[in-house]
């Protein structure tokens, strides 16, 4: 609501002396003003002018405000103008009618006799029967109505709401009585009295309530209430009550200090009264088998984006929750995961964890960026969610230290990189280590003709300090690991041109070889898999190809971008070729032909399948396909993976407006392995401009729903129904 009352701030500057604007036709000078109309006459003194028919009225060194009328009357002397008749009003930015209207220019008193007032830049309309200023900042109505529709006497707004009479002081707050909120004629709902702010910039209000009732939470009611503190702080609360559960509370707090410094902390915190008694109870969520009979029920999480000068940053990630189950049961809640993941993707270009996760990860991290490298740390804390039942301990990563810095050698075509670093695993229980890396690497590029490429051979060394912790505190050993590393590419890139360079088509083939000799590797501890390296001497093709149109722009240029891209690829496993057949298995070195093809139609089409071919079998191992369709408010796309052993998994959304203010969207979301349904629903939105209503039929592996959505314009999300 506050939007609507900035236009009151507004009229104080359309109706104030140094603001009212221009004219035509034959004009009487009365400095600083200047009238025309069809007919003027003035007092014997000069002190009062009167105009009639199609009168005029705006500032002489103005063009920016005018005052129109069927007559007015003019007194310099006492600094008055009364208008009779279509008065109208006009500013830049917005619009005032009246029957009449009397304006003192020297007090900025204004009476206005059934006045409209409408806001454009907002597209907000007010009328009142009577609208009086006594000094700049207070207003007073009688029989206001207020709307973002528009509406005259003979036809009602879509939505308004109506008072009896209100107070508002422009940069204060707003006092309305007897309120009502009306659809069309028919009033819905009555309040005695509304405040709220009526300021020109951001404060503090309650929002609109979210109103749902579910078979598993019974009826509910959320009243968010945002708190300005300042232009780059602010945070909504959101107290609220589940019939079936219990109180609820909700807070998110945002900051912005400058681009390079934002920050985001939300909670949600549910009393619950029930509990999750497992398998084969009503209250098994998900059938689990999860028990649950903790009460208070929570999901803390935030993220900060902090510079610290130049080329370097601090960035981090919490993530706490009470149990598995909160995040996923509430996150369609006003303060829940889909509401908080599309923020956090805005505000930060990085969401949330699944919230399905068990293990929760709360990272912090420093960077910096050299010219020739990079120096970062990173602390790991894991909020496992089911440790008693969990395999294994939660591993926490308290600290990881990297460093990569790049050194040319002198007078040489080479370059040494030097790679190191230290790791903390520790967990509660169980084992963890120290580790201390060190990867020297020599780098020297291959031109060679036409052919270009790179070789690099290096090595890798670790030691690792391994120790118990809690119940496993003995057994403390100190361990090495040495690796030898060689990788080399060699490529070339040809080009030609087609349907008269409206096309051109770029090969480039690459050829591959990775070498690494792990060395002894026993005794080594494993948590992340990255402590042991397989034995490798592969080869490698690959075939890339890249299309690209061009045409001429009208301004002569030439306009490029890329329309397909196919890529093919396999590996030759030399290593396993050499392999003898003594144990009686196939040599199979030949890994996987894989096709990746991308293809760009136009800027609103988007195509590509991948997809692996085995050598040893008329089988595909995996494939996936995804497509996206997006133009004006019409909109496709689907997904499809497939993974030989593993699941078949679709995903599809589609949109479609067939008309300016109807549309229909689908979206679905399955797998098809074991036939689960993940998400499936379908709405219909109707938006006649000022209002908006949304239908939605949809229903997951635990609900079916069905929720009604009005949207007002200005006001945001006004009503919330949902049935189970």
């Amino acid at each position: 609501m506050r939007k609507y009352f900035l236009l009151i701030f507004v009229a104080i500057l359309l109706l104030s002396a140094g603001t009212l604007f221009p004219a035509r036709a034959a004009v009487i000078s009365s400095a600083p003003w200047q009238i025309s109309a069809e007919r003027m006459e003035s007092s014997a003194d000069g002190r009062v002018v009167t105009a009639r028919g199609a009168v005029e009225m705006h500032p002489a060194d103005s063009s920016a405000t005018s005052i129109k009328a069927d007559e007015i009357v003019y007194d310099r002397g006492r600094g008055v103008v009364d208008a009779m008749g279509r008065v109208e009003f006009h500013s830049e930015s917005d619009r005032i009618k009246a029957a009449r209207a009397r304006i003192n220019l020297n007090t900025e008193a204004v009476l206005l006799k059934n006045g409209r007032l409408y806001y454009y830049p907002r597209h907000l309309y007010i009328s009142g029967t009577e609208i009086s200023r006594d000094d700049p900042v207070n207003w007073h109505f009688r029989h206001l109505v207020l709307s973002t529709c528009d509406f005259d006497e003979e036809r009602a707004p879509d939505w308004s709401f109506a008072a009896s009479r209100g107070r508002v002081t422009v940069d204060g707050y707003a006092f309305l009585h007897n309120v009502t909120f009306r659809v069309g004629r028919v009033p819905l709902f009555y309040l005695p009295w509304l405040v709220f702010p009526a300021k020109t910039t951001r404060q503090s209000g309650f929002l609109f309530p979210q109103i749902s009732s579910s078979g598993r939470d019974g009826f509910a009611l959320v009243t968010p209430f945002f708190v300005n503190l300042s232009p780059s702080f602010d945070l909504t609360l959101s107290p609220g009550y589940y019939a079936k559960r219990g109180p609820s509370l909700g807070l998110e707090a945002r900051y912005r200090m400058a681009s390079d410094s934002a920050g985001l902390l939300a909670a949600s915190v549910l009393k619950d009264r029930t509990e999750d008694r497992g398998v084969g109870s009503d209250d098994d969520y998900r059938s689990d088998g999860w028990l649950r009979d903790r009460h208070d029920r929570y999901w803390l999480r935030g993220k900060v984006d902090q510079g610290l000068g130049e080329r370097t940053w601090l960035d981090l990630d919490f993530d706490l929750a009470s149990d598995p189950d909160f995040i996923l049961e509430y996150r369609d809640a006003l303060d829940g995961f889909r509401q908080g993941q599309s923020q956090a993707l805005v505000m930060f270009h990085r969401g949330y964890q699944e919230p399905g996760l068990v293990r929760r990860e709360n990272v912090f991290s420093l960077s910096h960026d050299r010219a020739n490298g990079f120096i970062g740390a990173q602390a790991v804390m894991v909020d496992d969610l089911k440790e008693e039942s969990s395999p294994g301990a939660a591993v926490n990563t308290l600290p990881r230290l990297a460093a990569d810095l790049r050194l040319p050698l002198y007078r040489l075509p080479a370059t040494l990189s030097l790679t190191g670093g230290y790791l903390n695993y520790y967990p509660r229980q169980g084992q963890g280590y120290q580790r201390f890396d060190l990867s020297p690497t020599l780098v020297a590029g291959l031109p060679v003709g036409l052919l270009e490429g790179k070789v690099s051979l290096g090595t890798v060394n670790r030691i690792y300090r391994v120790e118990g912790h809690g119940d496993a505190a003995a057994g403390d050993s100190t361990e090495e690991s040495r690796a030898a590393v060689v990788r080399a590419n060699i490529a070339s890139t040809w080009e030609r041109d087609f349907f008269s360079r409206r096309l051109q088509h770029s090969l480039r083939p690459n050829l591959v070889y990775t070498f690494i000799d792990p060395g002894p590797q026993d005794g080594l501890p494993l948590i992340d898999g990255d402590e042991r390296d397989d034995f490798v001497n592969r080869l490698s093709w690959e075939l890339n190809n890249y299309f690209r149109s061009r045409r001429q722009t009208e301004n002569g240029g030439v306009e490029e971008r890329l329309a397909a891209r196919l890529k093919l690829s396999q590996p030759y496993d030399i290593h396993e070729a050499r392999q003898s057949d003594a144990a009686g298995a196939p040599r199979r070195p030949f890994g996987d032909l894989a096709l990746d093809l991308e293809i760009y139609p136009s800027q609103a089409i988007y195509f590509r399948y991948q997809s692996a071919l085995s050598m040893y079998g008329d089988h595909v191992t995996r494939s996936a396909v995804e497509g996206r369709y997006s133009r004006n408010d019409n909109s496709a796309s689907l997904n499809y993976t497939y993974t030989r052993g593993g699941g078949r998994d679709l995903t599809a959304a589609l949109k479609v407006q067939p008309f300016r203010r109807l549309g229909f969207s689908y979206e679905v979301s399955r797998s098809l392995l074991t036939d689960h349904l993940v998400r499936e629903a379908v709405s219909v939105t109707y938006t006649p401009g000022c209002w908006g209503l949304t239908l939605e039929a949809a229903q997951d592996s635990e609900d079916r729903k069905v929720s009604l959505l009005v949207t007002l314009t200005g006001l945001g999300r006004g009503l919330r129904l949902v049935g189970n």
